[in-house]
């Protein structure tokens, strides 16, 4: 006698992607190997949308074949690209390696239907700047940290991201952007939702230009700045000629605001604090100094600050160096 099916078998498919649905990534992946309908199932692009794709050393053969051509990815939303190790130990392995990697990117940067994407300690140097300027059509957030990009892969990058649309949220850490236009580097920043700067270079130049626009016209709700020793190739705000009253009327038109480890001068900083009691947007406010003798703000107005703002934070750390 024929066997009887399992009653789960029996489930509606409909039923079926709504239980696989719920299920952890994991157990979705190890699902689609039960069987054939199973595979189909669990394979659909709907129910890995969601999910984020990592890309390191450990998969990048693997994603070089199958990264177009998979049914299960072919709908994600969500890519990580991490460490790839520069492993080669002769000149033919390491083009190789590159060629790979230019594909792999190529594939990630011209998928259609990616929102976010973070590249961690990924070296992009071999990547051609062409690429970079004509921006994924979708994507709304984008992290770059440690990429090694060079100057005209910096400026092509800028140069894309000041014509598209579509990104809200760009989080730039521990890379070199002093050679990109400052009035490019200003309309790109003002026109985000989100903004943060990690440890990055800039000119005093760009700084400026993107404070001075960010009080006339902006659409910034986030903005975000931290990094050490900042001197006149950084983000170093006391190194530049920043107007008081402007950096206040830009910062207080945001809603949330942090300055971490960033030099600012007295006047500047009474200025901001002053502007909150005035009239603010601000409901989360950061600032945190290196110290210096002369830079101590009233307790009053600090006690004021707090009762107007749902967070405000303020302190000053000792540089040791």
């Amino acid at each position: 006698m024929p066997k009887a099916k399992t009653k789960v078998f029996l489930l509606p498919n409909e039923i079926m992607e709504l239980v696989f649905s719920h299920l952890p990534w994991l157990d979705l992946a190890r699902i689609t190997l039960v069987c054939k309908l199973w595979r189909e199932l669990g394979e659909k692009p709907k129910l890995w949308k969601h999910f984020e794709l990592v890309v390191n050393e450990n998969n990048f053969a693997y994603l070089e074949n199958t990264l177009c051509e998979s049914k299960r990815f072919s709908q994600v939303r969500k890519l990580k690209m991490t460490s790839f190790l520069n492993a080669g130990r002769t000149k033919n392995t390491q083009i190789s390696q590159e060629k790979t990697r230019t594909k792999i990117f190529k594939q990630i940067w011209q998928n259609r239907t990616l929102e976010c994407l973070n590249i961690s300690h990924h070296n992009l140097h071999c990547i051609s700047p062409t690429l970079f300027s004509v921006f994924p059509s979708k994507l709304r957030s984008l992290r770059l940290e440690s990429t090694g990009l060079y100057v005209e892969q910096t400026q092509a990058l800028f140069s894309g991201l000041d014509t598209q649309n579509t990104l809200t949220d760009l989080v730039l850490e521990s890379d070199d952007y002093t050679e990109v236009d400052t009035d490019m580097f200003a309309r790109v920043v003002n026109k985000l939702d989100s903004f943060n700067l990690q440890m990055c270079c800039i000119e005093n130049e760009q700084a400026e230009a993107v404070f001075s626009l960010m009080s006339k016209k902006s659409n910034l709700k986030r903005f975000s700045v931290n990094g050490f020793d900042l001197g006149p190739d950084f983000f170093g705000i006391s190194d530049s000629e920043i107007d008081p009253e402007v950096l206040a009327i830009s910062i207080n038109k945001l809603e949330v605001c942090e300055l971490c480890m960033v030099e600012l001068r007295k006047n500047q900083i009474e200025k901001i604090l002053n502007q909150v009691l005035v009239k603010t947007s601000l409901k989360s406010l950061v600032i945190s100094i290196p110290f210096a003798d002369g830079v101590e703000i009233s307790k009053d107005l600090v006690k004021a600050v707090e009762e107007k703002l749902d967070n405000f934070q303020f302190s000053m750390y000792v540089n040791d160096e």
